[in-house]
């Protein structure tokens, strides 16, 4: 059972298990999972030992009587006592109840619990949880206040021993005098989901016997029971319940076998089981019941097993027939779970000590651990789990967004997780929040599993690793290895060379720069600068004059681009750029390459003069489109405009989600929409926003009016072939980028490229094409990853980061439009995907994340407004047309 750890267990022997339990892992492949608090990975004995438990006989319905379903009882029956012995518990003193997971037991507990026979309501009970419980947990408060119950949460702080005898206590204080409570439901975790924390188990007990008080509520409530998450605890670590004696406990078996999932357990102490009443019954929970409303059902007795009263309906028989084999081959592999919390313990010691080792230059640390613990503390097991959850600094000790860290450490294929880990309270409390900022984080539309995890330079969570049982050092070593090596601040930053000068000279104030101040530049000054500047091309020159290189839009967002020659401009930007959107047909919410990398072949085009907009949609799927294999495109037309009674966003318009914004948007044509769902394989729409339903640019400075169709954040993103081919020189440069870069490599690609544009159509009416990039240089090719709608060439490499004011003039030389600057744009892993085939790389994000990180994310090219122009109607953008730049800077480039 619990006990203490196997210290004859040396390291060696530890580390042979867990590579023994890797090579049975064929489907890990080269992935580095760091995830085990998530969910722990299975091996191919476990599969085919689930397998073939479900192949070595019939199992049939258990609420049937035959020969299968009473083999199906037998099973769920040895199963449940197998659980039991897993967790040292007597079947005299906990019943299992089979629940589809830990968070399933604990609504299960929430609804059921009834601990005052006399009423159906919990007015005289208190609900007290921990501040760091998971959120199914904080859950359950819902429902209890619902039914009258009063909840508050605790810290580990207000955890006291309580003085004197159980009499004395009760009239110690004056809250308790006049306290009304009779019940007392104490919820806390055995380990923290979010930082390893672990709470100490004896408290069931003491809490439960008033040995042990909680300082913010009444002493010595009569009736106290204590429920344990250990959901996360038993991933790694034994549980001996006959020790701590708990009332109630939650757990997920997948989080400590791998499979099967769908499948978790209550366990209750019998001497509460009567305390859980369900309201509702379901198939086998029932003596008897008459269909009339006017008629009560005869209910099980309170006496009954907590599991007859509460398992409604057909329980999950195959999955808990897999548990038992699964159990059994994985206790057959690591021998006791004793040995599991040693090793993943001292792995996770390892990894803080490889992490904290890191330093900048300047000897700053680089990253900092979130636990309430110090650094003795950690190595405690009675004290900490294995898990490192950190975050990472800058050399100036500015934090790094963890969801940044995430994405980059996919790149290489290490699996871990980053947020607040579905632990608000935990994350907010060792993050230093306090409430006030918990309401503007509302404010700034921040949201459980978004990306936006920044709040004043300060990470709202971390980046959290956790180990398994067949977890391995050279994990944390390949780990520690890519943070180094794209965290760790370089000295080789690409950056415009004035911007380089800037860095160079001492620091003054530049926040209001008059017009002629020195980074103010006439367009003359954007050329390539010959001392800075490493061209990609061999050292050349520049000798043109900054211009429009391509322009391009995107009709419908997140599909192929539309390449065009001359454009008109809208109060959005390019006219009908980005104006249509491809939405999941359930939420609403837009879909996007990054999910959906294979949207990029669905090819949309714009037609001014015929006022409509054909759809190109592949006939093969998703997952093999782009090979070339014959099958016909499907083809679709539909008008550019809705109709015009309904171009006010009417009842004929449909909600709609794009970012943390609800748009109105009329549904286009049916078959469309089938035939997008088709190519995707999940059901979607294809949505056309409403006219009146504009957005508007709340990252714009100042008093900016800026509206928006469906982009993101501006109306314009422009990026530099001058940028691009340093950024191509760089990754030539790295490793990494010799093999993603190889020039064998790009021939390939381009070839089949070329055998994919076999047979289409030549340009059309305004030289209109999409960007397959066939016939271009790298630069052209690549720069279409960043999906820039203004392509600018002539200027210096990431000139385009200190523009602040730019006019696009006409052939007399003329200003015909103004664009604002609005940021540099934030790049995600969408950059990874080839625009011609839909595949994904690691690059250019993994070269970008090195060398174009600011404030702990990534950039690439400039997003701009359009602020004033001829006027909407008679004003074109064109390839060819030359900047003029009107007011730059060489302030900070992310704000």
């Amino acid at each position: 059972m619990e006990g203490k750890d196997n210290h004859d267990a040396d390291d060696a022997g530890r580390a042979a298990v867990a590579l023994r339990l890797r090579h049975d892992m064929p489907h890990l492949h080269d992935a580095c999972y760091l995830d085990h608090v998530g969910a722990a990975m299975y091996t191919a004995t476990q599969v085919k030992a689930c397998s073939d438990i479900l192949l070595q006989e019939p199992l049939g319905n258990p609420h049937s009587i035959h020969p299968s379903s009473t083999r199906s009882t037998e099973l769920i029956e040895e199963t449940r006592q197998l659980v039991l012995n897993f967790f040292g518990a007597r079947a005299q003193d906990y019943d299992v109840v089979f629940t589809a997971s830990a968070t399933h037991a604990l609504q299960l507990v929430a609804q059921a619990l009834c601990p005052d026979p006399d009423t159906s309501g919990l007015d005289s009970m208190l609900f007290s949880y921990s501040n760091h419980s998971h959120t199914s947990v904080t859950g359950m408060r819902a429902a209890f206040q619902q039914r009258g119950a009063t909840c508050q949460p605790f810290s580990r702080q207000q955890v006291q021993p309580a003085s004197g005898n159980s009499s004395a206590r009760s009239s110690s204080s004056s809250t308790s005098s006049k306290s009304t409570f009779r019940h007392h439901l104490i919820a806390y975790p055995a380990m923290c989901n979010y930082s390893g924390e672990r709470f100490p188990l004896e408290w069931c007990r003491q809490l439960r016997s008033n040995h042990l008080h909680i300082t913010n509520a009444p002493h010595a409530i009569p009736n106290t029971m204590v429920l344990l998450d250990a959901a996360s605890h038993v991933s790694t670590s034994p549980l001996d319940l006959s020790a701590h004696q708990p009332d109630m406990v939650c757990v997920s078996f997948y989080k400590v076998f791998g499979l099967p999932t769908g499948l978790g357990c209550l366990l209750v102490r019998r001497a509460v089981a009567h305390a859980l009443r369900p309201t509702y019954f379901g198939g086998g929970t029932v003596r008897a019941y008459s269909v009339l409303p006017d008629h009560q059902h005869v209910a099980l007795a309170d006496d009954a097993p907590a599991h007859v009263r509460m398992e409604a309906g057909t329980q999950n028989f195959l999955a808990i027939a897999q548990l038992k084999a699964s159990m059994a081959a994985f206790m057959a592999a690591v021998g006791s779970m004793h040995v599991v919390r040693a090793y993943t313990a001292e792995l996770a010691s390892y990894c803080r000590r490889q992490l904290l080792a890191l330093r900048h230059s300047n000897e700053q640390p680089l990253v900092t651990i979130n636990s309430p613990w110090s650094n003795d503390d950690l190595n405690d097991t009675q004290k900490q789990g294995p898990v490192v959850n950190f975050n990472l600094c800058r050399h100036d000790a500015s934090l790094v967004s963890p969801s940044e860290v995430c994405n980059l450490l996919a790149l290489h294929n290490i699996h871990v997780r980053s947020g607040c880990l579905c632990n608000a309270g935990a994350c907010h409390d060792i993050g230093g929040f306090a409430q006030q900022d918990y309401e503007r984080m509302l404010q700034a539309g921040y949201a459980c599993g978004t990306t936006e995890d920044m709040l004043d330079g300060r990470p709202i969570g971390g980046v959290r690793v956790s180990f398994g049982a067949y977890s391995v050092k050279q994990d944390v070593d390949r780990l520690v290895r890519v943070i180094r090596e794209y965290f760790v601040d370089a000295t080789d930053a690409l950056m415009a060379p004035a911007e380089k000068r800037q860095q160079r000279q001492p620091q003054h104030n530049t926040t209001a720069l008059p017009v002629d101040a020195a980074t103010h530049t006439t367009g003359h000054n954007l050329k390539y600068d010959d001392a800075d500047h490493d061209d990609a091309r061999g050292g050349a020159v520049a000798d043109k004059q900054p211009h429009i290189a391509q322009l391009t839009l995107y009709p419908i967002k997140s599909c192929a681009g539309q390449s065009v020659q001359a454009w008109p401009l809208s109060t959005t930007g390019l006219a009908y750029d980005r104006t249509w959107m491809v939405v999941d047909d359930a939420t609403g919410r837009a879909l996007s390459q990054k999910q959906h990398a294979h949207m990029c072949l669905i090819k949309p085009t714009v037609d001014l003069s015929s006022h409509t907009l054909t759809i190109t949609v592949p006939t093969t799927g998703a997952a093999n489109a782009g090979r070339g294999d014959g099958h016909q495109d499907l083809v679709f037309t539909i008008p550019l405009d809705p109709p015009a009674a309904t171009d006010t966003g009417d009842v004929t318009s449909k909600p709609a989600k794009v970012c943390a914004d609800a748009v109105q948007a009329f549904d286009c044509d049916p078959a469309v929409s089938a035939a997008l769902s088709t190519f995707l394989g999940r059901p979607c729409r294809l949505v056309r926003q409403a006219g009146a339903s504009t957005r508007a640019c709340r990252v714009a400075k100042g008093e900016s009016t800026a509206v928006l169709s469906l982009a993101n954040e501006a109306h314009f993103l422009v990026a530099s072939l001058s940028s691009t081919r340093k950024l191509l020189a760089t990754m030539h440069k790295s490793e990494e980028g010799q093999r993603l870069v190889d020039p064998q490599e790009q021939r390939q690609q381009r070839q089949q490229r070329q055998q994919r544009q076999q047979g289409e159509e030549k340009e059309e009416e305004h030289g209109n094409k999409h960007c397959d990039g066939a016939g271009t240089d790298d630069a052209m090719v690549w720069v279409r990853r960043f999906r820039p709608n203004i392509v600018i060439d002539g200027a210096d490499a990431f000139a385009e980061d200190l523009w602040r004011v730019v006019n696009v003039c006409g052939a007399t030389g003329t200003a015909t439009a103004k664009l604002e600057f609005v940021r540099c744009c934030r790049r995600c892993n969408m950059v990874c995907v080839d625009q011609a085939t839909g595949q994904r790389t690691a690059e250019p994000l993994a070269t970008l994340s090195k060398v174009r990180k600011r404030k702990g994310a990534t950039y690439f090219g400039a997003l701009f407004n359009v602020v004033s122009s001829k006027g909407t109607d008679e004003t074109m953008l064109a390839v060819g047309q030359s900047l003029s730049l009107v007011q730059s800077t060489a302030d900070d480039v992310t704000e």
